[in-house]
């Protein structure tokens, strides 16, 4: 399977889809076609990789629980 990380035209929302042809945003719905309008980061199969390049996108730390989740090392290495 092949992860793409794609900005939405629409809202500039950035995540991870796996889709093909057409995918839909997580924050405003929108339906969008993958062509050469869509921004797309990066293309990876491993979805660990394209999950830590998201993240390290849109800059942030995940909260899990009581504690901070931050993009360890071996991740940042990974993200270009």
């Amino acid at each position: 399977m092949i992860y793409k990380v794609v900005m939405c035209p629409k809202c500039g929302h950035i995540q991870v889809t796996y889709a093909r042809k057409v995918f839909r945003c997580f924050r405003c719905k929108k339906y969008s076609k993958l062509d050469e309008k869509i921004k797309v980061f990066k293309v990876t199969t491993d979805p660990r990789l394209a999950s830590a390049y998201c993240r390290a996108l849109k800059g942030l730390n995940k909260t899990v629980g009581f504690a901070t989740y931050k993009i360890t090392q071996s991740e940042e290495d990974n993200v270009e």
